[in-house]
Parts: C-alpha cells; sequence; structure tokens
C-alpha cells in the first residue's frame, strides 16, 4: 500500500528531520553560512510545504466550515500552550536569561501573544499564528483564482510584498499582526505542496540522471544562500525573495532524501509521536537549550560552546531525547492538542484508547491502548493494539477491523460492573468497547475532513426490534443461555 501508509511515512521523516533542524537551528553558537544557507530553508519553509500538501480543494467548500476546524486545530493548542509557557516564564524564564528579561512587563508577552507574535514567551510559536492567517489566505485566494493559476499568483503576491513600504509603522504593525508580512511572503511553499501535490508524491530518485538533477539544485540552491547572506542586513525583503526562489529548489530534494530513509527503514513509532507532538518540541526547546547552555558553563567554562562546534549538535539531540516525557505526558494525561482519545471503562477499570488518522484521507493509522491506574493486562492491550495497527497499515478498513472487535463476545467481568456500577463504555468486553470508540473517532475525522458538523450524525434506517434491551434498546442476542446486548453489555440468563 505505496500511497497510504509509505507516503505517511516520508512525510513524517521531513517534519521529524525539520523539527530537529529547528533545535540545531536555535542551539547557540550561531553559524552563519552554515545555517542561514544550509539549515534555513529546510525547517519552516518545508513545515509550509507540508501543510500545503495536506490541504485539499475539495475539503472545505464552506469558509465557516474550515475556520472553524483550524481554529480548533491551532488556535486551541496556540492559546492552551501559551498559557502554560507564560506561567513557565514567569516562575523561571524570567530569571533564567537574566536583568533585560527581568526588566520587561508581564503584560508584554499577552499583548504580543493577542496580536499573534508571543516572541517573548515562546517565540517559535510565530509559526502557529502565520501558519493559521496563511491557511486562511490561500482558502480565499483558491476559490477566487482558477486552479491552474493558484500558485502562480502565490508566488506573484510574495513578489508584490517586496513593495511594501514597512518603514511606514502603520504599515509595519498591520504586517507584523498574527504575522500577516511572513504570510504573504512564505505563501509560495504552501501552494507548492498543494499545486504540485501529485508530482511531490511521484518524485523519488528514480534514474542517476534524476538523482544528478536534485542534487545539483541543491547545491545550487546553497550557493545561492550563501552569495545572498549579506542581503539579510542590508535588503531583507530582496533576501527573503532570494530565499523562496532557493528554497523552491533544495525541498524536492529533501523531499527525495526522506522517501529514501522510509523505504529503508519503514515506519517508526517514535518517529511519527515526534512529529505529532511538534508543537511540544517547538515550545518547550529554547528553555532546554537554556538549561543545556547553563549547565555546560556551569561544568565547563564560559565560551565552551564557541570552541567546540559539534556540542551544537550534541546539544540539540540531548533537548530532543529530554523533551519526549514531556511530550509523553501531554499525550497520555492531555491527548486532545495532539491526537484523538478516548477513556474506556471496561469491566477491569479505566482504559486509554488513542488514534491517528491520515489528515487526508481519514483512514486509521494506528491505534494505542494504555489499561489506566486500575486493573486490565497491559500487555493484552499493548498485543491487541498492534494488531489494530498492522491490520491498518496492510489495507484492512476500519469497518473490517471493528467488525472483528465487535464480535468478541461478552467479558463476565465487564458484565458483572455493567449490573452493579453502571458506568462501563459502549460493548460487552474491551475488544468490542475499543471497536466503538475507533468508530466513533473515525465518523469524527470524516467529519471534519468532509465539512460536515459533527452534531449533524447519519441518519440511521429504522428497523423492526424484536428483542430489544431494557437499557438502551438494542436487539439482545442469545448466546450460551444469556440474552445478551452488544451495545451495552446487559446480560440476563435463564
Amino acid at each position: 500500500m505505496k500511497t497510504g501508509s509509505e507516503r505517511q511515512a516520508w512525510l513524517d521523516y521531513v517534519r521529524f528531520f525539520s523539527i530537529f533542524l529547528v533545535i540545531v537551528f536555535h542551539t547557540p553558537p550561531r553559524l552563519e553560512l552554515f545555517d542561514d544557507a544550509v539549515i534555513l530553508n529546510l525547517r519552516v519553509p518545508v513545515f509550509f510545504c507540508i501543510s500545503g500538501f495536506l490541504y485539499s480543494f475539495d475539503r472545505w467548500p464552506r469558509f465557516t466550515t474550515y475556520l472553524r476546524h483550524r481554529a480548533k486545530q491551532i488556535i486551541v493548542p496556540y492559546c492552551t500552550f501559551f498559557v502554560i509557557f507564560y506561567a513557565l516564564w514567569l516562575a523561571v524564564g524570567r530569571r533564567m536569561v537574566g536583568a533585560e528579561e527581568e526588566a520587561i512587563s508581564v503584560w508584554q508577552p499577552v499583548v504580543e501573544f493577542v496580536c499573534g507574535n508571543p516572541q517573548t514567551v515562546v517565540a517559535p510559536f510565530w509559526y502557529i499564528a502565520c501558519l493559521f492567517t496563511m491557511q486562511l489566505l490561500y482558502w480565499c485566494i483558491e476559490r477566487t483564482v482558477p486552479r491552474r493559476y493558484v500558485f502562480a499568483t502565490c508566488v506573484g503576491i510574495a513578489a508584490a510584498t517586496y513593495l511594501i513600504p514597512y518603514e511606514i509603522p502603520e504599515v509595519l504593525a498591520v504586517g507584523q499582526f498574527w504575522n500577516l508580512g511572513n504570510a504573504l511572503l512564505f505563501l509560495p511553499f504552501y501552494a507548492l505542496g498543494n499545486s504540485f501535490k501529485p508530482w511531490l508524491t511521484r518524485l523519488k530518485f528514480g534514474t542517476p540522471r534524476a538523482a544528478a538533477l536534485l542534487v545539483m539544485l541543491a547545491v545550487a540552491s546553497i550557493a545561492i544562500m550563501v552569495e545572498a547572506t549579506p542581503l539579510r542586513a542590508l535588503d531583507p525583503q530582496l533576501y527573503s525573495l532570494v530565499r523562496i526562489a532557493a528554497g523552491m529548489m533544495v525541498i524536492p530534494c529533501y523531499f527525495c532524501v526522506a522517501k529514501w530513509i522510509a523505504a529503508r527503514y519503514g515506519h517508526r513509532h517514535v518517529i511519527e509521536f515526534v512529529v505529532v507532538s511538534g508543537t511540544v518540541y517547538l515550545g518547550l526547546q529554547n528553555y532546554f537549550i537554556g538549561i543545556a547552555k547553563m549547565l555546560l558553563n556551569r561544568l565547563a567554562y564560559d565560551g565552551v560552546l564557541d570552541d567546540h562546534i559539534w556540542l551544537k549538535y550534541a546539544i540539540a539531540i540531548m533537548v530532543m531525547i529530554a523533551i519526549y516525557p514531556f511530550a509523553w505526558a501531554i499525550d497520555r494525561y492531555a491527548p486532545w492538542l495532539i491526537g484523538k482519545k478516548r477513556k474506556l471503562m471496561t469491566g477491569c477499570g479505566s482504559l486509554h484508547c488513542t488514534a491517528f488518522f491520515d489528515p487526508v484521507t481519514g483512514e486509521l493509522k494506528e491505534a494505542y491502548l494504555n489499561k489506566g491506574s486500575t486493573g486490565g493486562c497491559n500487555n493484552f492491550m499493548v498485543g491487541l493494539s498492534r494488531m489494530i495497527s498492522l491490520a491498518a497499515r496492510s489495507g484492512c478498513g476500519i469497518d473490517r477491523i471493528v467488525d472483528q472487535l465487535k464480535s468478541c463476545g461478552s467479558c463476565p467481568s465487564y458484565v458483572v460492573r455493567t449490573h452493579t456500577q453502571r458506568d462501563t463504555s459502549r460493548g460487552s468486553c474491551c475488544p468490542m468497547a475499543v471497536g466503538w470508540a475507533l468508530m466513533d473517532m473515525y465518523k469524527e475525522m470524516q467529519s471534519q475532513i468532509r465539512g460536515i458538523p459533527e452534531e449533524a450524525p447519519e441518519e440511521e434506517q429504522p428497523r423492526d426490534i424484536r428483542n430489544p434491551c431494557p437499557k438502551c434498546g438494542a436487539e439482545l442476542e442469545f448466546q450460551g443461555g444469556c440474552n445478551v446486548c452488544k451495545s451495552c453489555g446487559w446480560t440476563k440468563c435463564e
């Protein structure tokens, strides 16, 4: 199944390496030529390109629906993480940086947050605000311009930003509000991922000639960025336009490398988890980099990073590893920020079901099951989740997976808890409860993709129920001398 799991695997590798390069870029010391010529176009522009790659013309016919969806996925994490990092800044961050940071008003980060550019508290989050603005702009463009001209229109808009007089304070203020200026400037990367999606999907090191051409484009991109580095201070707008051209040249080669790695090493849970938790990594990186720098200066001497450049990459790797437990904690206790999760109550106790879906097709990709603080066999849950994930990646539809889970019969402990405490999840055993949860999350995902309001469920055809369940009204089945309801778990034995 090359169009499903493998395609998503290489996308995950692209985003994983870009997250790592973001951390490398922010880790001192600053290597002007290397950071600006090599890393710069392989981090943020790549994220914009991937976001455009995952966007679908036909998915969002109404602006209000699209706005609500993007606000749920971007604004909610943006606000939540800002509150966390703002409290962290008040408690620790101000004292970590020094006197200049302590002199900043406590209200300045709030103003920056409202304007969509929280540089003081969590500087990398400018990207989130910029992405939100860019996506709304792109929706308007692709609805008003013929599709074959969308990319050219976005390139023209980016080029036109060079003519905007940013030296005027009023114009500068408008451009900085929710990073409107950066959204206009980097719009071509988003359009590249969307307009050339079929070409980017097929692109690979297929022949020596194709590989040589892509490598030449990458080398030319680096050379252009090296020569354009002085423009960063002399003419920032012209430098940004040159950067766009260089980025367009290097991104296809970057994608091909990721495809080669994905084909060689396949899908990795760690890679996907880091990608899904990208917001956590972007938000916490500066704090962990600051801690690592402070500890290193105390253990060695001030300026050790300048004398040993290799420490830059060692710190970046350690930061990636150090943030992982925090991302795991958010995945466990605040999963609504990074994925879809259900807390189920079974006969043995609580059960956490986390599911990840393909953002393009909405198909099930992975499922993770973890028992809560009470009961249940964790090894059984791990084995069940692995089999569900394997079936999903092998092309087995969610209907067939859920159908098998719902046919597992009833569990005595599940039935007892259903009658005594009446707090169990839908079903009559753990696999059945997981099946119902997966189907509910799948329907939510499909509703988001198609732009259908979640509060409008599909109408079911009425049917004649001869033996209704006294608890939920569903059809009872006779098994082993007992009437069993597969919907709620109610049972009565004769």
